[in-house]
C-alpha cells in the first residue's frame, strides 16, 4: 500500500476512491493507519464529497457541524454511536446521534433533571444555552415533546469548556469576560442551526423511509407475483399457490414477502420451502373439500375392522389397536385421504389383504414393550432387561404382572 502512494500521483489515487461509497471509504480507513491518515485528513474531503454525491437515492449535503467521514459514518453505518452495537435504525438528527435503546436511555438528560444528575457542573444553564438539544426523550420510544433534551458527553465536554473561561475570568485575565460572551453568542447561534438543520434532516429520513418503504412494496409484489407464476408452472394447484401466497406473505418467511427478485439461483434455494407452505394450503383445502367423502370412509372402514376383529381373531387377550389407532395406520390412512370420490368399501382391499401380517408386527412390537415395562417394574437393571425373552417366557401369565 505504501507503494501505491509513492508510485501514483495524489490526485489518481483520491480520482479513483471517488468511485467508492462512502461506505467503503469508511471500511477502507480502518484496514491502515496509512490510509486512515489520507482519508481522514483535510485535503481528502473532497474525495468524501464527490462519493456522498454519487449515491442513489440522493443524501443530504453534510452539515457545518459535522466533518464528512462523520456524515458518512452517521448515514450508512448502523451501528450505535455510544457504545458500537449494531444494526441499529434510529437516530437523533438533532444530535447527530445513532443510537440503541440502552444509550439513548441513559445518556439522553432532561434539561430539568439535569442539575440533579450533575450537581458538581457549574454555570450549568450556561451550557445547556450553548448545546443542541432534542425533543425527544430516552423514554419517549420515538415521540417528540416540547421538553429539551441534551446528550451527556455533550453536556460535560461544554462544562469543562465553560469552566476554564470561568477560571480565566477569574483569575482577571483581559479580555477574558469578552471572549467568553463571544464564545457563547456563537455557540448559541450554532446550536439553534443544528437543530434547525436537524428538523430538516427528520423529516428528509421520513420521506425517505416513505419512499423505501413503497419500492420495497412493490419489489416484494414483483417477487410474489414471480413465484406464484412458477409454482403454477411446477404444476401446483393455482388455488393452494395463491392461498400460500397470500397468507405466508405477511409472515417472517421470505419465500413470497422478500425484495430480492427471482431467479434461477434464487429458486433453487426456495423451492423446497415454497413446496412445503403449499403443501400446507393443498391439505387444507383438501381437508375442507373431501371431508364428506373422508368421513364417508372413515365409517366404511370402521364397519370392516369391526368384521376384520371378529374373523382375525376373537381370543379375548388378542392385543389390537383400538379403532382412532386403526384409522391412523399408514395403510388405512392413505385410502381415507384419497383424492377421488370413491366411497366403496372395495376401497379397502388391498389394505385389508395386508392388515393382518401388518398387525401381527404391531402387536408384537406392543407386547415387547409391555414386557420391559414390567421389567423395569421388577427392578431389573436396564442393561440386563431382555423383554423379548420375558414375552416369550410368559411374563404376562404371571399373577405378579398387571397393569393399573
Amino acid at each position: 500500500m505504501k507503494d501505491l502512494f509513492t508510485t501514483l500521483p495524489l490526485e489518481l489515487i483520491y480520482e479513483v476512491f471517488g468511485h467508492l461509497h462512502p461506505l467503503d471509504l469508511l471500511n477502507l480507513a480502518g484496514t491502515s493507519k496509512m490510509l486512515r491518515s489520507h482519508l481522514m485528513s483535510k485535503r481528502s474531503m473532497s474525495v468524501w464529497r464527490v462519493a456522498r454525491e454519487a449515491v442513489l437515492p440522493p443524501v443530504p449535503d453534510c452539515p457545518k457541524d459535522q466533518s464528512e467521514p462523520q456524515w458518512a459514518m452517521l448515514l450508512f453505518t448502523h451501528d450505535c454511536t455510544t457504545c458500537g452495537t449494531p444494526r441499529i435504525q434510529k437516530v437523533d438528527w438533532n444530535l447527530r446521534l445513532r443510537g440503541c435503546e440502552f444509550c439513548f436511555k441513559n445518556n439522553i438528560i432532561y434539561s430539568r433533571t439535569a442539575k440533579k444528575q450533575y450537581p458538581h457542573i457549574q454555570n450549568l444553564d450556561i451550557v445547556m444555552q450553548v448545546l443542541p438539544w432534542t425533543n425527544t426523550g430516552g423514554w419517549a420510544h420515538g415521540h417528540s415533546s416540547s421538553r429539551k433534551f441534551y446528550f451527556a458527553d455533550d453536556l460535560i465536554k461544554m462544562s469543562e469548556i465553560v469552566e476554564d473561561y470561568q477560571l480565566r475570568i477569574d483569575a482577571g485575565v483581559k479580555g477574558a469576560r469578552a471572549e467568553f460572551d463571544e464564545f457563547v453568542e456563537k455557540k448559541k447561534a450554532e446550536a439553534a442551526d443544528q437543530v434547525r438543520s436537524g428538523e430538516e434532516l427528520k423529516q428528509w429520513a421520513e420521506d425517505a423511509a416513505r419512499v423505501r418503504e413503497a419500492t420495497n412494496d412493490q419489489l416484494r409484489e414483483k417477487r410474489n407475483e414471480a413465484m406464484i407464476a412458477k409454482m403454477v408452472e411446477e404444476g401446483h394447484d393455482p388455488r393452494d399457490v395463491q392461498s400460500a401466497a397470500y397468507t405466508w406473505r405477511h409472515y417472517i418467511t421470505t419465500v413470497f414477502n422478500s425484495t430480492i427478485q427471482l431467479n434461477d439461483s434464487v429458486w433453487k434455494r426456495v423451492k423446497k420451502r415454497a413446496e412445503k407452505l403449499v403443501e400446507v394450503k393443498k391439505q387444507r383445502r383438501l381437508d375442507i373439500e373431501q371431508r364428506p367423502t373422508r368421513d364417508a370412509r372413515r365409517n366404511v372402514a370402521k364397519s370392516r375392522y369391526a368384521t376384520f376383529k371378529k374373523t382375525y381373531d376373537a381370543s379375548p387377550d388378542r392385543l389390537l389397536p383400538r379403532e382412532a389407532d386403526f384409522l391412523d395406520l399408514p395403510m388405512i390412512k392413505k385410502v381415507i385421504q384419497d383424492e377421488t370420490d370413491d366411497v366403496s368399501p372395495a376401497m379397502f382391499d388391498d389394505a385389508f389383504d395386508e392388515l393382518a401380517a401388518f398387525l401381527d408386527e404391531w402387536r408384537r412390537k406392543r407386547r415387547v414393550e409391555l414386557a420391559r415395562l414390567l421389567l423395569k417394574a421388577q427392578g431389573v437393571p436396564e442393561e440386563e432387561q431382555d423383554p423379548v425373552a420375558a414375552e416369550n417366557d410368559g411374563i404376562f401369565s404371571l399373577a405378579t404382572s398387571f397393569f393399573s
